[in-house]
């Protein structure tokens, strides 16, 4: 029963951030930079989301972990 809640939270977690994260970079980084810094940000999402869903298939899940 966990393994679902693992992988919810492993993707929700991520998006949310990215989310946040993108309206921070909206409000505080200068026009010029903000392409760069939205690339960042989703590479950072990314391999976040990618770890997460790595340690819920192959490892104890986060629930467990946790």
């Amino acid at each position: 029963m966990n393994k679902p809640v693992d992988i919810a939270l492993g993707v929700a977690f991520p998006a949310h951030a990215h989310i946040g994260m993108n309206y921070i970079i909206s409000d505080y980084v200068p026009k010029a930079a903000r392409g760069a810094a939205r690339v960042s940000l989703l590479g950072v999402t990314v391999v976040t989301m990618a770890g997460l869903l790595k340690l819920n298939l192959a490892g104890d899940g986060l629930t467990e972990v946790l």
